[in-house]
């Protein structure tokens, strides 16, 4: 049997995951699978999806007994939009749900989201008008360590509803996908998950040990909440009739604190993917952890599930032999190294901002430190530190027309946070693992094509057919033997995860521009 940790954190996660399974040995007739994916995260679902499209049997086991209403990620990239187009229905259904291009193009900087002054604005899809198509516990328990900061920040994740105030940013023509807050009583990120019916997530950084998350209460939360708006407590609780000013529909509730959250932004990716002779697999959490900057935590293990759903298919089926498995981590690891350090760049562009206002979150941080670490009477190091953060805020908001020039410096050289990145998305190049480069040059480049340094991100996908890569997305036309058209077919569509197989185009010598579509199989026979 093959475990596949899909990266779901929960308390002791494989001593429940074992406990349950020796449950239902006791208690039902013994069920017998060949993989078992534990987590129920994107993660493990897509893997479970491809799986089953292979013919693979294997059972789930997740630890909630629910859906998640705390929504996490948000940015669905390239590569897997075309993971779930080989899931049928999948890539459309996601597609019915985002919203407009319009809504969420941008990142907002501004001293509050639904009034003061507008800092500055990022548009992430210039000239485009629509959109194109805890795991270190697993980790402990298997001996496997990871490499990485654990600890760049620690948040609170304030989820809640709002559709005044998503009504009022579309009014003012303030769309955007994050709006970054600065102003006198708060310095937070807000998400909008959903700006017509008002649901978002607040990121709010806190300082331990001397601030914790039970210093969040529902009262506090809702006073952040309203700071980061612009408005008074009183308006952003007022009932939703007076609010919406009479209108009508759906998601017409007013004010909702939904739910509360710690996390620590991290950076870390486990030294082994692969334990206990290839049977135990890691990916997705479990396997590597990034700063949300740049949107390739959640995409990077949906990607890690493709992978290693094939390789699997191939070995359970017979036709390539156990020794695949080991190409998982010779391919997937240093991508996820590669990510790991680009989401650190791409944080350290994103405080620039801040920086440039006085706010320097690493200072914060050393101000808890030293104020924690000093010999002082219980609660006069909180009483420094909060007072060194409102000194900061105030200093802040004092200068911002002082700065504001420095900032759209900032934002209009592409120094602050980005959100695509091409080159890193779709040029993904394995230069080891299942792939064979015999008489194929290796570009020298670094596994996923990125790089840490500010010039070189954000570079544009140039499409190859370098073996080890992903194939380029074009469209092909069928031509009957009359030489006439006789249908249009996608490339991507060429590679289907329901069969162990690829359609292969080869170039007909003596035909220029003529291509015959062949079935060919990539694997070796089993030994």
């Amino acid at each position: 049997m093959l475990l596949a940790l899909a990266g779901r954190v929960c308390p002791k996660p494989l001593g429940s995951v074992f406990a349950i399974v020796t449950r239902c040995l006791h208690t039902v007739a013994p069920i017998h699978v060949p993989v078992v994916v534990v987590g129920a995260g994107p993660t493990g679902l897509v893997l479970s999806c491809l799986l089953s499209q292979y013919g693979i049997r294997h059972m789930v086991l997740e630890r909630s007994q629910q859906l998640t209403q705390h929504p996490q990620a948000h940015y669905i990239n390239n590569r897997t939009m075309e993971v779930f187009r080989g899931l049928p229905g999948l890539a459309a259904k996601v597609k019915a749900r985002s919203p407009p291009l319009q809504q969420w193009r941008s990142f907002v900087y501004c001293e509050a989201m639904a009034a003061g002054q507008l800092l500055g604005e990022v548009d992430h899809f210039p000239g485009q008008t629509t959109a194109q198509a805890p795991a270190v516990v697993i980790r402990g328990l298997l001996g496997i360590a990871s490499q990485g900061p654990e600890a760049l920040q620690h948040l609170m994740s304030i989820h809640f509803s709002c559709p005044a105030l998503g009504r009022s940013l579309l009014q003012q023509q303030r769309p955007a996908m994050l709006y970054f807050v600065f102003n006198r009583q708060i310095v937070a990120v807000v998400v909008a998950h959903d700006l017509e019916q008002g649901e978002f997530v607040a990121q709010v950084p806190y300082y331990p040990p001397l601030q914790s998350p039970a210093d969040f209460t529902p009262e506090v939360c809702r006073q952040l909440i309203a700071d980061a708006a612009g408005w008074s407590l009183a308006q952003l609780q007022q009932p939703a009739a007076a609010a919406a000013a009479g209108a009508a529909g759906p998601g017409q509730h007013g004010f909702q604190l939904h739910s509360v959250k710690s996390w620590a932004m991290s950076a870390v990716v486990a030294e082994d993917y692969c334990a206990w002779g290839s049977r135990v697999m890691l990916a997705g959490d479990a396997a590597h952890r990034f700063p949300p900057a740049g949107g390739f935590g959640m995409n990077t293990g949906i990607q890690d599930a493709h992978n290693l759903a094939w390789k699997l298919a191939a070995a359970l089926h017979g036709k390539a032999n156990s020794s695949l498995l080991s190409t998982y981590q010779s391919e997937r690891r240093p991508v996820a190294q590669a990510n790991a350090a680009l989401s650190i760049s791409n944080w350290h562009e994103a405080v620039r901002v801040p920086q440039a206002l006085g706010l320097d979150p690493q200072a914060a941080g050393l101000v808890s430190q030293l104020a924690s670490a000093a010999p002082l009477p219980q609660g006069v190091g909180r009483w420094l530190l909060e007072s060194a953060l409102a000194a900061g805020r105030g200093v802040a908001a004092s200068i911002l027309p002082l700065r504001k020039a420095a900032l759209q410096q900032i934002l209009s050289s592409g120094q602050s946070l980005r959100l695509q990145f091409p080159k890193e998305d779709l040029g993904v190049v394995y230069q080891q693992g299942a792939v064979d480069r015999e008489g194929n040059a290796a570009s020298g480049a670094a596994e996923s094509g990125s790089s840490s340094s500010s010039s070189s991100r954000g570079l544009p996908y140039v499409p190859s057919t370098e073996v080890g890569g992903r194939l380029p997305h074009c469209t092909l036309a069928v031509l009957g033997q009359d030489g006439q058209q006789q249908q249009l077919v996608l490339s991507l569509d060429l590679v289907t995860p329901d069969r162990l197989g690829l359609n292969m185009l080869l170039v007909c010598s003596g035909s220029a521009g003529r291509y015959f579509i062949v079935r060919h199989s990539i694997f070796r026979p089993a030994t």
